[in-house]
């Protein structure tokens, strides 16, 4: 019987050739842009989730509130993440990162010439950072790593560009305007791109601090309103965010005492909790590491998607349900043959599954297509494979089913219905509730599209005017000079990460 039901569906596709044609392509598009949103939604969502502590690991953020000035900083003071851990229970451990400025690079073989690279993705950070996060290494000891002054940890892609075939391990890189070199200690995988943390390397933090003090940075160093470190912090598995964030308050009255009275210290600072995992899609504080997202962009990508999908599997409702109608006699033979409302239900959602099946192949096909296109667009590296994992695979089928269902349920149950004697003589009623559902639903369904189609054209009229407005000077002719003793760095001596000297200007923030 199951065999029958599948030779009349493909009987049918191909006596149609036209309408089967139109009805698969448009599926097929519809379900090709979505998976391409959804995918692009499911990597937005999926920022951080690969850490193994992820749930666990939270952002130090300190709010300001001054008489006619509000700061919320991504980053806090060097005391804060130490004082943290040494004041309240229930955080296991802190870990501290500082953004590291431009610096050359270079490695040295024997007699081949030095391979020199300009380096802009680097943090000095504590030991706890490796363990905290749970950085897979490639070579080298996690414990170790970053213990010694002068060690470096670096990606696999930039150990690659360095040392090409060598064995990493061991070896030295010289840096530009410097004696100093920096000796390899660990070669970790590289960071993914769903994640704010993106490094190609990283350097121990203390001899950054005793650079710093050399320098005579050391009011710049101690201060307690200075925002120069990321700041993150483990918390014990039985303790709360909630029960943490509690005790803050105590904390910022001691940390801060000598600033004015416990109300006034409330008042002026607070320090929050971040889940880094919020980071991404809920984040736009001072001195982020690098643009985020917002969660906003993921509701309006899944509100199109759900769109694109109604307005396919209407069009699929609309043609499926023209098509019945051209076999009224067909249906009208099998009733009076006996065949029951079961049975001709099964037999054209079964067609529906087919059509459904085959868009989605199609879908896939043009998904691949389209990928160099998106990743150029977005900036992201999605790949064909994504698509294989078992869990998209699933996806995809989970898709035909409810899109077949949905998209052939009405047709099924509306041929099911024919009145045999009517269906042999070939009757058709204008008012039927067949016909004034497929005119609401192609009403419903043009809504739509001019919905998308006119947003589409004043976002895209929107970013041009972005792009071409006159600001009135020439951007390309304006220099902004600015000082950051947080990442000011200069190798011209032997000492590494000499800092600049400290200006008038530093050292008044600094005694702050």
């Amino acid at each position: 019987m199951f065999k029958n039901y599948i030779k009349i569906a493909f009987r049918n596709i191909l006596k149609h050739k036209l309408n089967s044609i139109l009805n698969i392509t448009g599926l097929s598009l519809g379900i090709a842009c979505s998976i391409l949103i959804i995918f692009h939604v499911k990597e937005e969502l999926s920022y951080e989730k690969h850490f193994p502590k992820a749930d666990r690991i939270y952002r130090i953020t300190a709010e300001h509130r001054g008489d006619n000035d509000y700061k919320h900083w991504a980053l806090v003071s060097r005391h804060h993440g130490p004082e943290l851990e040494k004041s309240i229970p229930g955080i296991d451990r802190t870990a501290r990162l500082m953004q590291i400025q431009t610096i050359v690079l270079s490695y040295t073989s024997g007699e081949d010439k030095p391979r020199s690279f300009e380096e802009k993705n680097g943090f000095c950070a504590d030991k706890e950072f490796i363990d905290m996060f749970g950085l897979q290494f490639i070579k080298g000891d996690p414990q170790t790593a970053l213990n010694e002054t002068g060690s470096i940890v670096m990606t696999a892609s930039m150990a690659e560009k360095y040392f090409g075939d060598e064995d990493p391990m061991g070896k030295t890189l010289s840096m530009e305007l410097s004696e100093e070199l920096l000796k390899v200690t660990g070669i970790i995988e590289n960071m993914p791109e769903n994640t704010h943390l993106q490094f190609n390397y990283l350097l121990p933090i203390e001899p950054m601090f005793k650079s710093m003090e050399k320098q005579g940075l050391d009011l710049l160093l101690n201060s307690k309103t200075w925002a120069g470190i990321y700041t993150y912090v483990l918390l014990n598995e039985a303790v709360s965010k909630e029960a943490v964030e509690s005790k803050f308050p105590d904390f910022i009255a001691d940390y801060y005492s000598g600033f004015g009275t416990r109300e006034e210290m409330l008042a002026t600072f607070d320090l929050h909790l971040q889940p880094i995992k919020d980071i991404h899609l809920h984040s736009r504080l001072e001195q982020e590491m690098s643009p985020n997202s917002d969660i906003v962009y993921v509701y309006i990508f899944s509100a199109i998607t759900f769109l694109i999908l109604i307005v396919a599997g209407v069009n699929f409702v609309n043609i499926s349900t023209s098509l019945a109608l051209k076999r009224m006699k067909e249906v009208g033979i099998r009733k009076l043959l006996g065949a029951h409302k079961t049975q001709l239900v099964l037999q054209f959602l079964l067609e529906s599954y087919i059509m459904t099946f085959s868009a989605t192949l199609i879908a896939v096909l043009f998904y691949h297509i389209s990928l160099p296109f998106y990743n150029e667009l977005t900036g992201k590296s999605l790949s064909f494979v994504q698509l294989l994992r078992p869990g998209n695979i699933v996806f995809l089928f989970l898709i035909i089913a409810v899109v077949g269902t949905l998209a052939g349920l009405y047709p099924a149950f509306f041929v099911s219905n024919f009145s045999p004697v009517k269906s042999l003589k070939g009757i058709k009623n204008p008012k039927s509730s067949a016909a004034r559902l497929r005119k609401g639903l192609v009403i419903f369904q043009f809504v739509i599209s001019v919905g998308i189609i006119f947003s589409t054209i004043t976002i895209n009229r929107q970013m041009a005017l972005f792009r071409n407005k006159d600001l009135g000077f020439e951007k390309e002719k304006v220099i902004i000079f600015f000082e950051n003793m947080c990442f000011l760095f200069s190798f011209k001596s032997s000492r590494l990460f000499q800092m600049s000297s400290p200006s008038p200007w530093s050292q008044r923030i600094a005694s702050l």
